[in-house]
């Protein structure tokens, strides 16, 4: 299982922050998988993992996955 930790200051961007599982789709769609590859990383459905990312656009109001990448790694989510 992935180990990820968000810094207070990602945290204290959101009015929701994200959950442990949010964070892990986060990391592992910064680190370029698919949704399909994502599934299999965690262990859930494509599905579920479609979900997640829904549920983070609208936290965090990033649309694009290569803005939410760099979102990430300004709020210390994913490492540059």
């Amino acid at each position: 299982m992935i180990e990820l930790h968000m810094t207070e200051e990602a945290k204290n961007t959101l009015e929701r922050p994200l959950t442990k599982r949010e964070t892990d789709v986060v990391r592992l769609t910064a680190d370029g998988l698919s949704v399909r590859e994502i599934g299999i990383r965690l262990g859930v459905a494509t599905r579920t993992v479609a979900n997640h990312r829904v549920r983070i656009r609208r936290k965090t109001g990033i649309q694009s996955v290569a803005l939410l990448a760099r979102w990430a790694v300004r709020n210390g989510i994913v490492e540059p």
